[in-house]
């Protein structure tokens, strides 16, 4: 891995974190098992340590993609289909409710990943968000990461209700392999995106011809209830932690503050 340009350096394990987009806990463990490039300051016997983004988005992709280097399998003999899941688009009308179109892309995309196919590789968000839709974009993707397939879709929610919308496209003759169109009450919404994750993944498995993966106990399981208020400030308080500006980390520990009451 080549060494990053010291503005693009984190310096802590919660910036690490809050880029990769996964909790402290976890992406210790990926350090500590899977090589995730993390340096330490040899003179700080506690361990500070900092990271680079370009070399954390290098291991992430490589880990998506079923690496051998990284995830050291040597029986990946054969190519794997690649998939990128682009953010989708927010149908609202209103540019503030982009962050709720974000928030559910995010966490449907992780159950999708949860549930694909052994044959599949999806492509790493923090990778796959620096292409769009256009044509221009996808062919751009074809031919830098090797993607043959992108799932992308639309986000349109009017008080509890929410439509998402979801196509399949085979990106080297641009045909639509399929679509489909979800409509449901935001009372339960967690299980809503579970439900549709679910879908997805297996129209995915269908589309492409993968063998079907069963669903993970995380999937699973039976979600409670949320009040539909708390989770849009949870998404809200995401989606400002994100940005990784002062201003908007401060607004987003007020709407977690909220989420929490």
């Amino acid at each position: 891995m080549t060494m990053g340009n010291p503005a693009d350096r984190l310096d802590s394990w919660k910036e690490i974190a809050a880029y990769l987009r996964r909790d402290v806990r976890t992406v210790q463990r990926w350090e500590k098992k899977e090589g995730l490039p993390v340096h330490r300051h040899l003179h700080d016997k506690l361990g500070s340590i900092y990271a680079y983004r370009n070399e954390l988005t290098e291991w992430f992709t490589a880990r998506q993609t079923g690496n051998s280097a990284v995830a050291g399998r040597m029986d990946e003999q054969k190519e794997k289909i690649k998939l990128a899941v682009l953010r989708f688009g927010n149908l609202s009308g209103n540019k503030e409710d982009d962050y709720f179109s974000d928030g559910l892309t995010e966490e449907m995309m992780t159950q999708i990943t949860r549930l694909q196919a052994p044959e599949l590789a999806v492509i790493a968000r923090t990778t796959a968000e620096h292409y769009d839709s256009s044509s221009k974009s996808l062919e751009q993707m074809r031919k830098e990461l090797g993607v043959g397939y992108v799932l992308e879709g639309k986000v349109r929610r009017g008080g509890n209700r929410v439509r998402i919308t979801a196509q399949v496209i085979h990106l080297k003759d641009q045909t639509q392999l399929w679509a489909e169109t979800y409509e449901r009450d935001l009372s339960d919404v967690l299980a809503v995106q579970a439900d549709i994750a679910q879908s997805i993944a297996r129209q995915i498995n269908l589309a492409l011809n993968l063998s079907e993966k069963g669903a993970s106990p995380v999937a699973q399981k039976e979600h409670r209830r949320v009040q539909p208020a708390a989770y849009d400030a949870y998404l809200k308080a995401r989606y400002n932690l994100h940005q990784m500006v002062p201003s908007a980390i401060s607004r987003s520990i007020e709407d977690f503050q909220q989420a929490i009451q």
